[in-house]
Formats: structure tokens, C-alpha cells, sequence
């Protein structure tokens, strides 16, 4: 039987010195290379262009001045004092550890463009369009004619955003690892250049705001499609901890107590549909005052229903539910009735323009 040649004490340290010399020359080339980074970052702070102006606000700073990207105290502007990019909180937080709002409206294809390098930048952030906070009574319109969040605004609770990632010829939404559609599961598209035949389209996360003792929830409707980007803002009925809490308190109790038997809810908006039990018949009809109707405006608001019966106070529909401002998809009752029951929020407001 062969026997293996004993490894010398010589071999083994020459051995260890060889790997201590290669982690060395490793750790160097690494040093090396964020030296150079720091270098090269360090000359492009020394420029205008809008990273380094987004990244100069980002370190604090309270000027500075790109071609299109400005910093004026603790606010960045794209193109004027029209838009603010982002405001910052000079001391402390705005709470949940958050350094800066940025601003989550839409203004135009280049103005995006600065916001998403400020996302990128300023961090960590949240992001909340201006509009609806102005819309909502929580800015602060004194400085410059500009809209800002109100100083003593806070940010109660808040979750991450969401990146969805979609064909970039087709726009289609694609999966995770970006070889197929997911609506038919055909092979995702060839890229139009060298680059990945997907991108990743950005939805803003929730958040809870708190201001003079008010709870706001700032987000998009998670039981739309993403591509609605249905961004809502309302005022809570009380007082909450976190994302889930402040979905949690806009049911009313009808909906909890269907949702603790089993029963199955559904929802378009601010309107929950209870299906229907035999029970729920027994009503008194009053002639004059109860209606069967087509076409009902619920509420004298944004939801119609084709079919509808207003009884004793409560609202019951079939047929077809939709929005006249398509920000929520058609519900079809399919021959079932449901009842009609609005959340809880205290008020509710959108943003002015498009959502990021």
C-alpha cells in the first residue's frame, strides 16, 4: 500500500506565507481601488453636475447651483422654486430615523430624472407628493412660494418602496429573473441594445404621517395593479404604530365582523362589498324614501354601481361597480348582491399630477 510523503514544517509555512502574501496584494488592490473612487467622486463634487449637486445636499450642504439643479438652505429645486426636489431636516429626523421628503409628483420627463437621482442620493427618505400634502393642510407655503412639508410634520411609520420589473420593448411585466412575460409566459423580448431586455419601474412604499395629533397613511392601493399607481392620502381615525395597523383601521366593524366569520371581502377603493346574507334582507322599505336605481352614483361620489338599493340608510348593489375616474378596476357582482360600506378615513385627497 502507497504511503503519502510527509508535508514538511518548511512546506507549510512557505504554504501560509504564500496565502498571506496574496490576501495582502488582494486587500491592497482593494484599497487601491476605493481610493480611486474616492478620487474620482471627490473631483466630480468639485463640478455642477446634478449628482453633484443632489450629493452635496445629501452631505448638507445649503447652496450650490447646477444648470437645472439647485440647493437654497434645506431644500433642492429642479429648474426653479416651482418644484422642489426634496427638503431636509436640518436637525434630527423627521422621524423613523428619515433624513429627507422627497418629493413624489411628476413634472416632467427631465424632472423625473432629478428626482430619481435625489432618491438614489439623499437617504435615507421617503417619498411623499407635495400635492397632496398642500391638498391635505400639512405644508408650509411661506418660504419663497414654495411647497414644503410643514416643519413640524413627523414620520410615524413607513415601509420600502416597491420596483416591479417590466420588458423594456414591450413594457410587460416580466419575472423576477427577467426571462418571461408573466401574463401569457412567452420569452421575454430581445433588447433593443446591448443591455438587459428588462427595467424595474418604481412604486412609492406607504407611509404614516403624524401632524397636531392627526394620523395620515400616504401610499398606493395594493389591490390595484401597480401600473394604476392608485395613489391615495387620507386622515386616520385614530392613532397608529405601523403600515399595517393604518390599512387595519380604515375597515369599518361591518368588515371585520364578516371578515372574522370568513366571509370574503372585496373592495374598490374606499368602498368595501359585503356579500349579501338572507339575513340582511329583512328591511323596512319606505316608498319615497328607498329606490332601486340604475346607474347610482354611491355617495354622490366617484363609485357607480348599475345596479342599486338604497334601504333603511345602507346601500346595497349588483350588476357592475366602476369608477369614473378609472383609478380603480371594474368589479362585476355576477348576479350577487353586496353591501355598499365606505372606510373609515376622515377625509380622503389625491395627488395633483402623475405619480412617480
Amino acid at each position: 500500500m502507497a504511503t503519502m510523503p510527509a508535508v514538511t514544517d518548511q512546506e507549510v509555512n512557505s504554504f501560509i506565507a504564500n496565502q498571506e502574501r496574496v490576501e495582502a496584494e488582494q486587500e491592497q488592490v482593494q484599497r487601491d481601488a476605493e481610493r480611486r473612487l474616492k478620487e474620482y467622486e471627490e473631483q466630480r463634487l468639485k463640478g455642477r453636475s446634478h449628482w453633484a449637486i443632489a450629493r452635496k445636499f445629501a452631505d448638507g450642504a445649503t447652496k450650490g447651483k447646477g444648470s437645472r439643479v439647485f440647493i437654497e438652505g434645506n431644500r433642492i429645486y429642479s429648474y426653479g422654486h416651482h418644484f422642489v426636489l426634496a427638503t431636509r431636516k436640518e436637525e434630527g429626523d423627521w422621524g423613523c430615523s428619515v433624513k429627507f421628503i422627497v418629493n413624489g409628483d411628476r413634472y416632467s420627463v427631465s424632472t423625473s430624472g432629478h428626482t430619481n437621482l435625489v432618491i438614489r442620493e439623499c437617504k435615507p427618505n421617503v417619498q411623499i407628493p407635495y400635492s397632496a400634502l398642500d391638498a391635505a393642510g400639512l405644508t408650509d407655503s411661506k418660504w419663497n412660494g414654495s411647497t414644503v412639508p410643514h416643519p413640524d410634520l413627523r414620520v410615524a411609520a413607513r415601509e420600502d418602496d416597491r420596483w416591479y420589473a417590466v420588458c423594456r420593448t414591450c413594457g410587460k411585466d416580466v419575472d423576477t429573473a427577467g426571462t418571461f412575460h408573466l401574463n401569457d409566459e412567452s420569452d421575454i423580448c430581445h433588447s433593443p441594445d446591448d443591455g438587459k431586455p428588462w427595467r424595474y419601474e418604481h412604486v412609492l412604499g406607504g407611509v404614516v404621517i403624524e401632524l397636531g395629533g392627526n394620523y395620515y397613511l400616504s401610499g398606493v392601493d395594493e389591490n390595484e395593479p401597480w401600473r394604476l399607481r392608485s395613489y391615495f392620502l387620507c386622515q386616520l381615525p385614530n392613532a397608529v404604530a405601523s403600515i399595517g395597523q393604518a390599512y387595519e383601521s380604515l375597515k369599518p366593524q361591518r368588515v371585520r365582523d364578516a371578515e372574522v366569520r370568513g366571509v370574503e371581502i372585496r373592495r374598490q377603493g374606499d368602498v368595501f362589498l359585503v356579500p349579501v346574507a338572507g339575513r340582511d334582507w329583512n328591511l323596512t322599505l319606505r316608498f319615497g324614501r328607498d329606490t332601486l336605481a340604475r346607474d347610482h352614483r354611491l355617495w354622490n361620489g366617484t363609485h357607480t354601481a348599475s345596479r342599486a338599493l338604497v334601504a333603511d340608510g345602507r346601500v346595497f348593489v349588483s350588476g357592475r361597480l366602476t369608477h369614473e375616474r378609472r383609478q380603480h378596476r371594474t368589479l362585476y357582482c355576477k348576479g350577487l348582491w353586496y353591501e355598499a360600506t365606505k372606510n373609515t378615513a376622515l377625509a380622503s385627497w389625491n395627488a395633483v399630477g402623475h405619480i412617480d
